[in-house]
């Protein structure tokens, strides 16, 4: 855990879930406002994330 590399790459996971945090909250917005239901929007990131 206290080698650098290991580091980096917490580090960097981090911020990549961080960025795409943003993007997964305000399309899921994008996608209720143009016609899909909560459920389905929550189904269709359940089977993407399975992926």
């Amino acid at each position: 855990m206290r080698r650098p590399e290991v580091m980096a790459l917490i580090g960097a996971c981090f911020l990549m879930s961080a960025a795409h945090g943003a993007y997964y909250t305000f399309y899921s917005i994008y996608l209720v406002d143009n016609g899909y239901s909560k459920s389905l929007v929550g189904w269709l990131w359940a089977l993407g994330g399975g992926l």
